[in-house]
């Protein structure tokens, strides 16, 4: 199996785009509805754009062999 940091560019490229292409989808779902946030607000209100880094982020500390039971539960005691 191939380690995620064999691929980390194209994972990250995957990231980048899926940000963009989150927004952009937000922006013209606002748009459709008739609803028009100020400056580039419209563009992140509805969440999701950082999906893919945090995604991204998740695998590589799995990959890293950190027990996803010990990352959950630091990020609980965290946020």
């Amino acid at each position: 199996m191939m380690r995620l940091m064999d691929a980390l560019e194209q994972q990250m490229a995957e990231a980048v785009a899926q940000y963009w292409l989150t927004r952009k989808a937000q922006r013209e779902r606002q748009s459709e509805r008739g609803i028009s946030d100020a400056g580039l607000r419209s563009a992140v209100t509805g969440g999701a754009q950082m999906d893919g880094f945090i995604n991204l982020f998740t695998d590589l500390v799995v990959d890293a062999g950190i027990d996803m039971e010990d990352y959950e539960s630091y990020l609980s005691k965290t946020y």
